[in-house]
């Protein structure tokens, strides 16, 4: 039964995705690490996500805002002399011309987001409009 669900997830994995050929091992030692510490549960049961950074386990707008200023994850504005390093670097992408156009909207900071909006005095509420949480 298990196996069924891994070969449907993992259709064009491939084994040798896991050898280390280098130290001739099955696998990566970090890799190795991180298998020996999974938690397999005594019963089987459906999976299920789960967000670490609040009590209830349920993602968070906020909490990952926060998660992403507390690793200065946010993408600094892209200075002049880059710009078209960025536009040619977006044209060799294999993606649709809407996702490039998308990112590089976003690496400008010129996406039509309710912060920036609000950074601009326009009036808009910093609420979700889904679920209304700021």
């Amino acid at each position: 039964m298990v196996g069924r669900r891994v070969g449907q997830c993992f259709s064009s994995f491939k084994v040798e995705h896991l050898i280390d050929f280098q130290n001739r091992a099955l696998f990566l030692v970090q890799m190795a690490e991180h298998i020996s510490n999974i938690h397999l549960p005594l019963e089987e049961r459906e999976d299920q996500l789960v967000w670490k950074l609040t009590k209830d386990g349920r993602y968070a707008v906020k909490s990952g805002y926060y998660k992403v200023v507390s690793q200065k994850l946010v993408i600094s504005p892209i200075r002049e002399h880059n710009r078209r390093d960025v536009w040619k670097r977006l044209c060799k992408l294999n993606i649709p011309p809407k996702w490039a156009l998308f990112i590089w909207k976003l690496l400008h900071r010129i996406l039509p987001v309710r912060v920036i909006l609000r950074s601009r005095s326009l009036e808009t509420s910093v609420c979700c409009p889904r679920c209304l949480v700021e």
